[in-house]
């Protein structure tokens, strides 16, 4: 059996070699390495601050299935950019569309695994989408089992 830090050594691995189709437009790329908190306009409603998580090392699957009725997708999993994190959902860059509704299972580096309701998509250029959504619940991660 792996000790926790072989897990994750292999979720890393695994996250890392699934197909990631973004592609970052050149005026995003200094935008990237941002750290820290999300500076909060006056009129921003949301009850938790996000800390900006972004760069080419901050990266998450993202497991992508039909959950609207009538949006047909295949089922597949895909590296993502993730943008920024609060203690209620999450930003990340994906490659494509998706709609406000639709639910994502997301996995960390760290092994956490979310589930991820899309709340708005953003197009950023060809083959980059700015997503947002909330946490809709939890599954046990690899991690997380023990």
């Amino acid at each position: 059996m792996l000790d926790s830090s072989g897990r994750q050594g292999e979720i890393v691995r695994w996250i890392y070699s699934l197909p990631c189709r973004v592609q970052f437009p050149p005026r995003l790329h200094e935008e990237l390495e941002r750290t820290g908190a999300v500076p909060v306009p006056c009129d921003d409603a949301r009850r938790h601050r996000r800390i900006y998580c972004r760069g080419e090392k901050h990266r998450a699957a993202i497991e992508v299935r039909q959950t609207l009725p009538l949006l047909p997708r295949e089922t597949t999993w895909q590296s993502v950019y993730t943008s920024d994190f609060s203690r209620q959902g999450c930003g990340f860059i994906h490659s494509a569309i998706l709609y406000p509704g639709e639910k994502v299972r997301m996995i960390l580096l760290t092994g956490v695994e979310r589930l991820v309701e899309v709340a708005w998509c953003r197009r950023l250029d060809k083959y980059c989408y700015a997503v947002g959504g909330g946490f809709a619940g939890s599954e046990p991660g690899p991690a997380e089992k023990d």
